[in-house]
Protein backbone atom coordinates (compact mmCIF):
# COMPACT_ATOMS: atom_id res chain seq x y z
CA UNK A 1 0.00 0.00 0.00
CA UNK A 2 3.02 2.15 0.73
CA UNK A 3 4.70 1.68 -2.36
CA UNK A 4 0.84 2.26 -4.45
CA UNK A 5 0.94 5.40 -2.40
CA UNK A 6 4.19 6.48 -3.04
CA UNK A 7 3.48 6.03 -7.12
CA UNK A 8 0.31 7.84 -7.10
CA UNK A 9 1.98 10.68 -4.90
CA UNK A 10 3.93 11.44 -7.83
CA UNK A 11 1.86 10.26 -10.90
CA UNK A 12 -0.51 13.60 -8.83
CA UNK A 13 2.71 15.97 -8.28
CA UNK A 14 3.45 15.48 -12.14
CA UNK A 15 0.26 16.23 -12.91
CA UNK A 16 -0.08 19.23 -10.66
CA UNK A 17 -2.20 18.53 -8.02
CA UNK A 18 -0.98 20.95 -5.12
CA UNK A 19 0.23 19.25 -2.17
CA UNK A 20 1.56 22.44 -0.13
CA UNK A 21 -1.77 24.13 -0.33
CA UNK A 22 -3.89 21.16 2.04
CA UNK A 23 -1.30 18.36 2.90
CA UNK A 24 -3.94 16.82 5.11
CA UNK A 25 -6.56 16.35 2.19
CA UNK A 26 -3.24 15.40 -0.07
CA UNK A 27 -2.54 12.25 2.27
CA UNK A 28 -6.93 11.01 2.68
CA UNK A 29 -6.55 11.33 -1.67
CA UNK A 30 -3.18 9.15 -1.90
CA UNK A 31 -4.61 6.65 0.75
CA UNK A 32 -7.78 6.43 -0.90
CA UNK A 33 -6.89 6.05 -4.56
CA UNK A 34 -4.10 3.72 -3.63
CA UNK A 35 -6.53 1.27 -1.48
CA UNK A 36 -8.85 1.40 -4.53
CA UNK A 37 -6.04 0.27 -6.85
CA UNK A 38 -4.58 -2.14 -4.51
CA UNK A 39 -8.01 -3.73 -4.71
CA UNK A 40 -8.27 -3.03 -8.11
CA UNK A 41 -5.25 -5.10 -8.55
CA UNK A 42 -6.14 -7.83 -6.41
CA UNK A 43 -9.85 -8.20 -9.01
CA UNK A 44 -7.29 -8.08 -12.23
CA UNK A 45 -5.02 -11.19 -10.10
CA UNK A 46 -7.60 -13.14 -9.38
CA UNK A 47 -9.65 -12.75 -12.91
CA UNK A 48 -5.90 -13.75 -14.38
CA UNK A 49 -5.46 -16.66 -12.15
CA UNK A 50 -9.15 -17.89 -13.34
CA UNK A 51 -8.41 -17.55 -16.91
CA UNK A 52 -5.44 -19.76 -16.39
CA UNK A 53 -6.84 -22.11 -14.36
CA UNK A 54 -9.30 -22.58 -16.90
CA UNK A 55 -6.92 -23.22 -19.72
CA UNK A 56 -4.87 -25.30 -17.56
CA UNK A 57 -7.74 -27.64 -16.57
CA UNK A 58 -7.88 -28.72 -20.27
CA UNK A 59 -4.57 -28.64 -21.26
CA UNK A 60 -2.27 -29.89 -18.52
CA UNK A 61 -5.20 -30.44 -15.44
CA UNK A 62 -2.40 -32.41 -13.21
CA UNK A 63 0.48 -28.92 -13.75
CA UNK A 64 2.69 -28.07 -10.62
CA UNK A 65 1.04 -24.83 -10.71
CA UNK A 66 -2.69 -25.84 -10.47
CA UNK A 67 -2.48 -26.74 -6.67
CA UNK A 68 -1.17 -22.78 -6.25
CA UNK A 69 -4.23 -21.60 -8.45
CA UNK A 70 -6.51 -23.70 -6.68
CA UNK A 71 -5.75 -22.31 -3.37
CA UNK A 72 -5.86 -18.67 -5.19
CA UNK A 73 -9.55 -18.98 -6.75
CA UNK A 74 -11.60 -21.84 -5.20
CA UNK A 75 -13.36 -19.70 -1.69
CA UNK A 76 -14.41 -17.28 -4.77
CA UNK A 77 -15.92 -20.20 -6.70
CA UNK A 78 -17.61 -21.92 -3.37
CA UNK A 79 -20.56 -19.54 -3.96
CA UNK A 80 -21.01 -20.06 -7.29
CA UNK A 81 -20.89 -23.58 -6.93
CA UNK A 82 -23.34 -23.72 -4.65
CA UNK A 83 -25.94 -22.60 -7.08
CA UNK A 84 -25.19 -23.12 -10.48
CA UNK A 85 -24.65 -27.05 -11.52
CA UNK A 86 -21.79 -28.24 -13.82
CA UNK A 87 -23.30 -28.41 -17.25
CA UNK A 88 -21.89 -31.77 -19.18
CA UNK A 89 -18.98 -32.13 -16.82
CA UNK A 90 -17.81 -28.27 -17.31
CA UNK A 91 -17.64 -26.44 -14.61
CA UNK A 92 -19.21 -22.75 -14.92
CA UNK A 93 -17.92 -21.13 -11.91
CA UNK A 94 -15.17 -19.52 -13.19
CA UNK A 95 -17.42 -17.78 -16.16
CA UNK A 96 -19.92 -16.12 -13.62
CA UNK A 97 -17.08 -15.11 -10.84
CA UNK A 98 -14.72 -13.49 -13.62
CA UNK A 99 -18.19 -11.82 -14.92
CA UNK A 100 -18.77 -10.61 -11.35
CA UNK A 101 -15.14 -9.77 -10.97
CA UNK A 102 -15.71 -7.31 -13.62
CA UNK A 103 -18.79 -5.81 -12.64
CA UNK A 104 -17.29 -4.66 -9.39
CA UNK A 105 -13.69 -3.58 -11.36
CA UNK A 106 -16.85 -0.80 -13.35
CA UNK A 107 -18.01 1.44 -9.74
CA UNK A 108 -14.40 0.77 -8.66
CA UNK A 109 -13.39 2.95 -11.36
CA UNK A 110 -16.15 5.66 -10.91
CA UNK A 111 -15.29 5.44 -7.04
CA UNK A 112 -11.54 6.51 -7.81
CA UNK A 113 -12.31 8.95 -10.38
CA UNK A 114 -14.97 10.42 -8.07
CA UNK A 115 -12.10 10.90 -5.35
CA UNK A 116 -9.49 11.68 -7.55
CA UNK A 117 -11.86 14.72 -9.11
CA UNK A 118 -13.64 15.85 -6.09
CA UNK A 119 -10.53 16.79 -3.88
CA UNK A 120 -8.88 18.96 -6.00
CA UNK A 121 -8.09 22.07 -4.62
Amino acid sequence: LLAQALMKALLMSLSGFPFANAPGVAFLVLGALSAIDLVRMSINILIAAAIVQALLSFVAPYSPIAPLLNAITERFYRPFRRFIPPMGNIDLSPLFMIIVAQVLLIPLATLARIVATSFTI
